[in-house]
């Protein structure tokens, strides 16, 4: 849980560094909030930054990395989340 909260405060972070407009930064970020995610098995978190991830790049013209990051971050995905964000969309 502890890891989980420790992801979802580095993703803010990665959130507000990129919209200030320090990509780069913002792509560390974005990889130490995957990774704490990951350690504590949080596949929605994990999900959540992928998808962030593959938004940033396709915001930066990079639209083979952002396909590329956009599958695995539906591979992720929880069914029920899944699910529910296919209904509200």
């Amino acid at each position: 849980m502890a890891l989980t909260a420790v992801a979802q405060l580095t993703h803010l972070l990665a959130v507000m560094t990129a919209d200030a407009g320090h990509q780069g930064l913002a792509q560390t970020y974005f990889g130490t909030c995957l990774g704490l995610a990951h350690a504590a098995g949080d596949r929605l978190t994990c999900a959540i930054v992928l998808r962030a991830m593959s938004t940033q790049a396709a915001n930066l013209g990079h639209i083979r990395q952002a396909a590329d990051l956009a599958t695995p971050a539906v591979g992720h995905a929880p069914p029920a989340h899944l699910r529910q964000s296919v209904r509200t969309c």
